[in-house]
């Protein structure tokens, strides 16, 4: 039996079905990211309307608070998956600076799996929340009468597609760690010295 070309297959396989899940939110993200400007867009505007509105006119749009909200809420969840994989997001480095690369590889991971682990939690009390205020059709008390239901979807769906870039950034990391060691040697085997002067 050909045992070595099977399990290099599924090997194959898997780095390939690994890589597509990786192309998969790298795209998802960058269209959250295009959203999120969008909305950012839109809440620029809404203000501007607002002030030249009663400057010049003396009405007002009576929303621009809870658009204003809104808006920016879509902003920040929708677009926190692409800030996370641009390493937008803040850091504080003031402890895990003074160690060295072999130790911060390994503590960027542990902290991702532990986001993972939040994210999901948050993602699926969120997505709860969105189905009991559908049914309930629950709005808010503002002029917009907005069903909170879509609020909260923004926010589910933004919590699900920052954990989908963090599981995407684990398995890059991962991959990355394994890459960085020659083929056909081990991680605790020294590289040998040339004998050539």
């Amino acid at each position: 039996m050909r045992v070595i070309p099977i399990v290099n297959k599924a090997k194959k396989s898997g780095k390939n079905l690994l890589g597509g899940f990786r192309w998969l939110v790298c795209r998802v993200t960058k269209v959250g990211a295009g959203i999120a400007s969008a909305t950012l867009v839109m809440l620029g505007m809404l203000f501007l309307v607002e002030v030249v509105g009663r400057k010049l006119f003396g009405w007002s749009t009576l929303f621009e608070v809870e658009g204003g909200c809104y808006l920016m809420l879509t902003t920040v969840f929708i677009g926190a998956a692409y800030t996370l994989k641009t390493g937008g997001h803040i850091r504080i480095t003031v402890a895990t600076e003074r160690f060295s690369q072999k130790v911060q590889a390994p503590l960027d991971l542990f902290v991702s799996f532990v986001s993972v682990v939040v994210g999901t939690y948050m993602s699926w009390y969120f997505w709860k929340m969105v189905i009991h205020d559908y049914r309930s059709m629950a709005t808010d008390l503002s002029a917009l009468s907005m069903p909170l239901w879509i609020p909260k979807l923004v926010m589910a769906a933004g919590f699900s597609l920052l954990v989908l870039q963090f599981v995407a950034d684990i398995i890059g990391s991962l991959r990355k760690t394994k890459s960085s060691i020659p083929p056909g040697r081990r991680d605790n085997e020294k590289p040998k010295r040339s004998l050539k002067r």
